[in-house]
């Protein structure tokens, strides 16, 4: 009986380390796409925003202009996996350059909270929590089982980024579009479909801070919340 509870814990330990190590290799995701996102805006000198819509926008930027640069070098008969390679360490030794200037947050001070703003946060950090674990677990929705991820294993395993005609599985998705390619750049390290989950969690979790964020510039933060 002890043996069954011991490599049930082990189990349960060996699984969250796992588990762990997924959020923080999305989280470093999300870095990649900043640091390259505030290269960007640097490039084109636009002005700064504050701390949810600087993450947001920069982020979103830099997995774009990769994404993109991802889906051209898969169009020249390139090793794709190989460039990836490539184009993630340029870009993490980019972020270890940068590392000191990345400001992801300002220093704010925080006001009190009402109890019914305490409550909605409660129930906010609830329902990320729950949908996080929801997001570690395999994928089963039909779209992403039945051609968001088989484009991307498709893209991978031929080095190929061109259109798929006639589309495989009988999907009518005719040309790779951002979240394959990103797909792609994920699964290129480790084939799972784990982080593509973890992907689209996270951008959720950014639709909902930048609604957040755009909501607060018009009311007070019990209705932003």
């Amino acid at each position: 009986y002890l043996k069954i509870i011991n490599d049930y814990n082990n189990i349960m330990l060996y699984a969250l380390l796992i588990n762990l190590g997924w959020i923080i290799a999305i989280g470093l995701f999300i870095q990649l796409g900043f640091v390259v996102g505030g290269e960007i805006w640097r490039l084109f000198k636009l002005p700064n925003h504050k701390s949810i819509d600087k993450i947001i926008i920069h982020t979103v930027l830099g997995w774009g202009a990769v994404g993109y640069l991802i889906w051209l070098i898969g169009l020249t008969g390139l090793n794709l996996i190989y460039s990836i390679y490539v184009i993630t360490f340029l870009i993490f030794t980019l972020l270890v350059y940068r590392f000191k200037d990345l400001k992801l947050f300002q220093k704010k001070k925080i006001t009190k909270l009402s109890y019914i703003q305490i409550s909605l946060v409660v129930l906010c950090i609830l329902f990320i929590s729950i949908s996080l674990i929801g997001a570690l677990a395999p994928e089963r929705e039909f779209d992403a089982t039945w051609y968001h991820l088989p484009e991307a294993k498709w893209f991978l395993q031929n080095s190929s980024t061109h259109l798929i005609y006639p589309s495989i599985l009988g999907t009518s998705s005719l040309a790779p579009k951002l979240p394959e390619i990103l797909f792609v750049w994920l699964m290129a390290f480790k084939n799972s479909e784990i982080l593509p989950h973890l992907l689209q969690w996270v951008s959720a979790l950014g639709m909902g801070l930048a609604s957040y964020s755009i909501t607060r510039r018009f009311t007070n933060r019990t209705n932003a919340l």
